[in-house]
Formats: structure tokens, sequence, C-alpha cells
């Protein structure tokens, strides 16, 4: 099985795709998956004449995607909740970015009851536009709008070919409330981990016994930069390796 994709996107936040166990636990191949699609996505512009600084500006800093300081005014209700909230500053440590709160469970605390204490605070101001999602590791509420398909978008954006940009993503939660249930939602997506119920895109071809970090190696293992062409095309065939 082969597909030709422009670029292939690979969710860096959760340690190539990896749960709270394997998060960044190897650094080098983390950061070397990052430099690997940042350098085809700068390929990519080059290859269509686009100017660089919209490609920097786009790419920003992987691993605090918007670290201005204070929640905007949607979120200005649901922080101050939190802030005076003694039982969720038990459980968890939150941080406070423009477009999205981030809760981090303590070690020792349960991750289901930081889950319940925190929808319940941000349901009951029934904010239009807010969501709350997870990860193996924390708990983001995000302002109407934020969502892992904007890059998806600034890619195709990129190419100028919005309707027919063929993009790789990778992720491992793709069954909502996952944090990557609206990337892994693109019609070419696979999952290191959880899949949605949609038949159609976000499967698991893992082989038998592989997860996270492993599976995330073998997607990439089966990708093809094909330099003959004038913009970046990567291939998926057939993974290869030990079931």
């Amino acid at each position: 099985m082969t597909r030709d994709f422009h670029v292939a996107i690979e969710d860096p936040d959760e340690g190539v795709g990896g749960d709270e166990r394997e998060r960044f636990s190897d650094e080098g191949v983390r950061d070397g998956v990052i430099v690997a699609v940042e350098a085809n996505v700068r390929r990519l512009a080059r290859g269509h004449g686009l100017r660089m600084e919209r490609v920097e500006a786009m790419l920003g800093d992987d691993a605090h995607p918007d670290s201005a300081e204070g929640t905007c005014d949607v979120l200005d209700p649901i922080a101050e909740a939190f802030r005076s909230n003694s039982r969720l500053a038990h459980l968890a440590k939150c941080t406070y970015r423009r477009m999205q709160i981030t809760v981090e469970p303590k070690t020792g605390t349960s991750e289901s009851i930081t889950w319940d204490v925190v929808q319940q605070i941000v349901h009951a101001w029934n904010l239009p536009g807010v969501t709350v999602v997870r990860s193996g590791h924390s708990i983001d509420v995000l302002a109407p709008g934020v969502s892992k398909r904007t890059l998806v978008e600034q890619v195709r954006a990129l190419v100028g070919e919005a309707e027919t940009t063929a993009v790789l993503c990778i992720g491992d939660r793709g069954l909502w409330p996952g944090n990557d249930f609206a990337l892994l939602q693109e019609p070419y997506s696979l999952s290191v981990d959880e899949v949605s119920p949609d038949p159609n895109t976000c499967w698991n071809l893992a082989h038998p016994g592989h997860r996270g970090i492993q599976v995330t190696l073998d997607y990439l293992q089966s990708l093809e930069l094909d330099s003959s062409l004038p913009s970046v095309t990567m291939r998926i065939s057939d993974t290869k390796g030990e079931g």
C-alpha cells in the first residue's frame, strides 16, 4: 500500500506519540522527528516560492505554542474559577496561556477525579465554543476556534492547493475527548493508540504488541522522501519490522 503526501504532521506534545510513561523519554528521537518535519515544511515552502518569514511564524515554538501570559477574555472566568477552587489546587497544576489552560494532575492524584472537577467548572459557565480535551498527561481547556487542524490548514495554504493536498497526520488520542480527536479526523490520519469509531480514517496500523513511540517510529520508517520532485512528497508503504 502506497500513498503520496506533501508533508507529515506528528503531534510533538505527546513525546512522539507516547503515553505519560514515554513522554520525552528519548529527547533525541523526539527532537529528530520535529526537526525533520520542520525541514520538510521549509523545503516545501521554498519550492513554492513562499516568504520564509510566514513559514517560521507558522512553525513557532513546538513546546509552547502560545506562551503569552494570561488568558483571553473568553477564558478569564474559567481561569478565575480554577484559581479559587481549593480542590483543583490540591489535585493539579494549572498553566494559563492566552488561548488555552493546561491542567496537569499531580503525582499520586486521580486523573479521573481531576477530569470531573475541570468538567464541572467549565460546563457550569456554559461558554459557547469552549472545549475540554485530554491527553495521557494533561487536560486542556481551549478557547473557541483553537484546534490542531489549524496547522494542517496552514500547510495546505502554503501549498496553495487546499482541496487536493494530502497531509498525513499522526497522533495518539483519536477518540473523543482525546486531544488529537480533531487532528485525526483528517482524511489521512494514523493513531499510535486510541482510534475513533470512524472507519474511514484514524487507523491504527501497529504491529501486534507495539504502541506509543515504537508505533510512531514504525510509521516514520515506512515514509520515503521523494527528493526528485520540486515539492516535498512522502510515501507511506507497508511497515516493516517484527510483530
